[in-house]
């Protein structure tokens, strides 16, 4: 009759968790003393209670690797989870973090649809009293620009240093795409803006989306 070779089962187990590990020294214990009751005082073995033993080392077998299959069920369940998780942070969370990429406790935007000089030294004013009033990072600043408005970020607008100040200090400046190509097709050429200046599709639209996304809007 074959016996059950110990260092063939550690040579096919080994470095295993120690669950599996102890499942196998259960199995080779129910061997070690089915081997010893095939000894002859023991009688005939096939009749005797070395049969029984063999049953519970199967029994033992059974439950070990139903152990470990539920184990490395759970490990791939963990693992399909986090891969699961990380898609939707990658795909969701931080697209919408993106679209609202500050954290600033108040935020405002400033309208402007007036040529007039004074109206322009008035919303920087607005701008500068803004940053004033709240702790740096605290408040977020953007200015758009329409219509007539849009000249307030020409090039060669008088307040030009003044808008590079309060760029440098975070404020945004928003020119309204529409009117510049309005004002493209009455001059014959695109008006130059200033560097600071960002072109968006449309100033009326700009400023529905900042409130949408929280903005307290403001016409000085």
């Amino acid at each position: 009759m074959k016996t059950v070779q110990p260092a063939k089962i550690f040579h096919l187990f080994f470095g295993m968790p120690g669950n599996i590990v102890q499942g196998i020294k259960a199995i080779l214990l129910a061997s070690s003393f089915s081997n010893i009751l095939e000894q002859p005082q023991f009688g005939n073995p096939r009749k005797s209670i070395h049969h029984v033993c063999r049953k519970e080392a199967v029994t033992i077998l059974y439950i070990f690797i139903t152990t470990f299959w539920r184990q490395a069920m759970l490990i791939n369940f963990r693992s399909i989870l986090f891969v699961i998780t990380s898609f939707f942070i990658m795909t969701v969370a931080v697209p919408a973090l993106a679209a609202d990429d500050t954290f600033a406790d108040y935020k405002y935007v400033l309208h402007i649809s007036d040529m007039d000089p004074s109206k322009q030294d008035l919303i920087l004013n607005n701008a500068s009293n803004l940053l004033a009033a709240y702790p740096p990072g605290a408040v977020e600043v953007e200015i758009v620009a329409y219509g007539p408005g849009l000249r307030l970020l020409f090039d060669q607008n008088a307040n030009v240093k003044r808008i590079d100040s309060l760029f440098q200090s975070g404020v945004k400046f928003s020119a309204c795409g529409v009117t510049l190509k309005g004002m493209t097709s009455q001059l014959g050429y695109e008006p130059k803006l200033n560097p600071d200046a960002t072109v968006v599709p449309g100033g009326i639209v700009r400023i529905g989306e900042l409130v949408k996304q929280g903005y307290i809007y403001v016409k000085p």
